[in-house]
């Protein structure tokens, strides 16, 4: 569920959240899976400090996702 929804959106940077509730899965468990694909090479991520409040990680898909 979780690489079906990066590779739709592919080049798009999501935060856990967001993945969170397109998918329908818990924060937590995105965020594992997201690590996982981080660890793989398979994404990438960066921190970002513009959201106001707290900074947020941000995830960004590529072309390589199966």
């Amino acid at each position: 569920m979780i690489r079906g929804f990066l590779k739709e959106h592919a080049g798009e940077a999501f935060s856990s959240e967001q993945v969170a509730e397109q998918v329908h899965l818990s924060r937590i468990t995105i965020r594992r899976y997201m690590n996982y694909l981080l660890e793989a090479g398979e994404i990438t991520s960066f921190v970002d400090y513009q959201t106001g409040g707290r900074p947020s990680i941000k995830y960004v898909s590529g072309s390589r996702l199966l």
